[in-house]
């Protein structure tokens, strides 16, 4: 029960560093042969992590931290549908700065104030599959 006092959203913020680390390896696993065993897992752990988002909503209490856990658990579900409904019959790989750039993000929970520890560094040519 101290462990609230100290960190009240503690298994939000822990379910969402999972949920993006998680969300990395299902973006490089498009265009290979392991995108329906990365598919599962990322269900199970968009699910564990709605379910723990919805858990630690205290009524009475509405803080920023909560909001930005809700935000991006929300998020990385419109970027798993997106990527379902776009790339399951995909025979390329996307991109890898896409799974870079979301372990970047993840590994943010880590750093005090979660803020990045690097810039996240952008491609030096851009084109249809990266603008998309």
């Amino acid at each position: 029960m101290i462990g609230w006092f100290i960190n009240p959203h503690g298994p939000e913020q822990s379910v969402v560093k999972r949920l993006y680390m998680q969300l990395a390896q299902f973006l490089e696993s498009v265009g290979t042969d392991r995108f329906a065993e990365a598919k599962q897992e990322m269900i199970e752990i968009l699910n564990e992590a709605n379910n723990t988002i919805k858990e630690g909503h205290i009524p009475w209490r509405e803080s920023d931290q909560y909001k930005r856990l809700y935000l991006l658990t929300d998020q990385a579900n419109d970027i798993v549908m997106y990527v379902t409904n776009h790339f399951s019959t995909a025979k390329e790989q996307l991109p890898t700065e896409l799974g870079q750039m979301t372990r970047e993000l993840a590994q943010a929970f880590d750093t005090r104030k979660g803020r990045l520890p690097n810039p996240i560094s952008h491609p030096d040519n851009m084109d249809e599959k990266v603008d998309a």
